[in-house]
């Protein structure tokens, strides 16, 4: 057994996912099984006595998710688990957490939609080896993201042509934050996780993890403005203003030097 086998996880290990997972499938086909005996039973003495009568039906949560591929209504319903509890695997490995909104998106079409692998120690292990792999090529991919957003295009703001040459540390971003109903402020539904990504992003550059928190630093600390709409994280200082626009000083300079050598970006000339 590995090490990956025992620390991978802090409540269960590797090991302990594939034995039960395995053992639920096993009673969830002997439960169908035992089913399929009683109804065969009823309709040998009462005939399909109701068409409607049937005692394996689908599960509410089976029936508003999907019809998945198997020959057969367990089958179908073990591959539905399978596919719910790779999500989980994956969410408890924080591997979301650490991809851009494309890469994410693309995950999601791929737990959405593909034939996932059986739940195993192997399984489980080729995923964790796959993303420690690419971990670099992800992070770059999620500074570029952060980069496209913090470096909009349009330049009519002088505030914003000055922080594309370094000649300042302030930006003004167009519709990142809306109005509450209690007088504050929230992020804008539709770039809510652009803004997660550019505070993952500086922690990243900065050599620290993401501290708990619900959404993220930046994005909580939005969500928790009054009326001034003012607010301030480790990394960046903001004020959300009624037009929906927010202005964002940068606290860490250092971190957009980084940040553009990342990307590969001349943007930052100071």
């Amino acid at each position: 057994m590995s090490q990956f086998d025992t620390d991978l996880i802090p409540a269960y290990t590797a090991e302990q996912m594939e034995t039960v997972w395995r053992e639920a499938v096993a009673k969830i086909l002997d439960g169908y099984a035992l089913l399929h005996e009683a109804e065969k039973a009823l309709h040998g003495v009462f005939g399909k006595f109701d068409q409607y009568s049937n005692l394996s039906p689908l599960p509410d949560s089976y029936r508003s998710y999907r019809i998945e591929k198997g020959d057969s209504l367990e089958e179908k319903i073990v591959n539905q688990l399978r596919r719910s509890i790779w999500r989980t695997i994956l969410n408890i490995l924080e591997v979301q957490k650490h991809m851009s909104t494309q890469d994410k998106k693309k995950l999601d079409e791929r737990l959405e939609k593909e034939d996932l692998p059986e739940i195993t120690i192997q399984a489980i292990a080729d995923i964790f080896a796959s993303f420690m792999q690419n971990h670099e090529q992800m992070f770059a991919a999620m500074c570029q993201e952060a980069f496209q957003g913090l470096y909009p295009r349009w330049q009519h703001y002088q505030t914003n042509e000055l922080h594309r040459l370094g000649q300042n540390h302030k930006v003004i971003l167009q519709g990142r934050v809306e109005r509450r109903y209690n007088g504050g402020f929230r992020p804008s539904a539709y770039r809510e996780q652009e803004m997660i990504v550019v505070d993952r992003v500086f922690h990243g550059l900065d050599g620290k993890a993401m501290p708990a928190s619900y959404r993220s630093p930046l994005v909580d600390a939005i969500n928790t403005t009054q009326s001034d709409g003012k607010g301030e994280t480790e990394y960046f200082r903001f004020q959300c203003y009624h037009n929906r626009n927010l202005h964002m000083t940068f606290k860490r300079p250092d971190l957009l030097v980084r940040l553009l050598q990342v990307v590969g970006s001349n943007e930052l000339h100071a």
